[in-house]
């Protein structure tokens, strides 16, 4: 996730909608990360009950799902700072 916050900063400082591109399908790969820390959270109650430990690793992965989310809305809108084109809700951006 910081590697996209980095990349979509200097996506921005240089005007490089490739790059921005890339980083709003990055958010795919944080979206399955938050996923599979779900079923572990689930996993870890049902199995050993550790309700705290869980309650804390569901928060941590969803809170850094949305800062993705937000690096991703960066990046959409140094796509349209650069073309004018609206890629926010596209089904791809490729």
């Amino acid at each position: 996730m910081v590697r996209n916050a980095r990349s979509v900063f200097q996506a921005f400082l240089d005007r490089d909608i490739a790059a921005a591109r890339v980083v709003v399908r990055r958010d795919d790969e944080v979206d399955e990360l938050d996923e599979t820390v779900r079923r572990e959270v689930h996993d870890m109650l049902v199995r050993d009950g550790e309700v705290d430990t869980a309650l804390h690793l569901f928060r941590i992965s969803r809170e850094i799902e949305r800062a993705g989310d937000h690096v991703a809305n960066m990046a959409e809108d140094v796509i349209f700072l650069v073309t004018g084109e609206i890629v926010r809700h596209a089904a791809s951006t490729g």
